[in-house]
């Protein structure tokens, strides 16, 4: 996280091909993401994320509850609808009840979705629920919402907070948490939007070569008259380099380009967007 929010990583297979760039991969078994929780009493609040089940069954995408009252938040995958249809379904909870809403889409197996849910927190009993997949709008508003009690557990992706269990088969990806209730159109922007998987390649230039890694300059044991690559690191502000660069998204990338000279810094695949 870039505010330092970050989780934990309790057995999920880091690295694998995620929706963009690299992704955490759940067994089904006992893979999960501890995140310290956040405070939501009273606020609203967004979640957004990408998703890829593998298995037909009742997963717990996120949970963010107390564990003695189950009061707080969370959202699923179910799997297990009764009919066989398979749904996403996001809860709120606190002492004066519970309030949920389900979306309509059925997602396929080994399928990346989008998902987004908003809550905007107006008063007990009177706060907003959406759901979007894909960028659209995927259930009828909520308007009569409970509000949100603090949990005492840490919020876990993948799995139950507290003990564990409906654990989830399948890769996440890109999550978010926002301290608001996003747009419709913050939402579809987000979906239509693909982050780069840039590169950042850096060609030899005889004795004139300096290492991104570090302030040190003309270091060959990095390069050794051959192309680096750093992806995802800022060169130096204010240094004259010698580059090239490549794109990516997905397995597709574009050639490099002609070797330029100029000060710069290279944008890290986080900040870039393409449509």
């Amino acid at each position: 996280s870039g505010l330092g929010n970050n989780g934990t990583n309790y057995g999920a297979t880091t690295g694998v091909a995620g929706k963009f760039n690299k992704a955490y991969s759940f067994d089904g078994a006992n893979d999960y993401v501890s995140v310290p929780y956040g405070d939501f009493v009273n606020e609203s609040f967004s979640w957004s994320g990408w998703i890829k089940i593998d298995t037909n069954d009742y997963r717990m995408i996120t949970d963010d509850r107390n564990t003695s009252s189950w009061n707080g938040w969370y959202i699923r995958h179910r799997g297990d609808n009764g009919d066989g249809s398979r749904i996403f379904d996001f809860y709120v909870k606190n002492a004066s009840g519970q309030t949920g809403i389900t979306g309509t889409t059925q997602p396929n197996l080994g399928q990346w979705y989008h998902l987004v849910v908003t809550y905007e927190y107006i008063g007990n009993g009177t706060s907003k629920m959406n759901m979007y997949v894909n960028g659209a709008k995927d259930a009828t508003e909520i308007t009569n919402a409970y509000g949100v009690d603090a949990a005492s557990a840490d919020n876990r992706i993948g799995c139950y907070s507290g003990g564990g269990g409906a654990w989830v088969d399948g890769i996440i990806d890109n999550v978010a948490i926002y301290n608001r209730a996003l747009t419709p159109e913050e939402i579809r922007k987000a979906y239509e939007a693909s982050p780069l998987s840039s590169s950042c390649v850096y060609t030899c230039n005889g004795s004139k070569f300096c290492n991104p890694t570090s302030d040190t300059c003309c270091n060959t044991l990095y390069c050794n008259n051959k192309t680096c690559i750093y992806p995802d690191r800022k060169v130096i502000p204010d240094v004259n380099y010698y580059y090239r660069t490549i794109s990516t998204t997905g397995a597709n990338k574009s050639d490099f380009s002609d070797k330029v000279s100029g000060k710069t810094i290279c944008v890290p695949p986080s900040l870039m967007r393409e449509k």
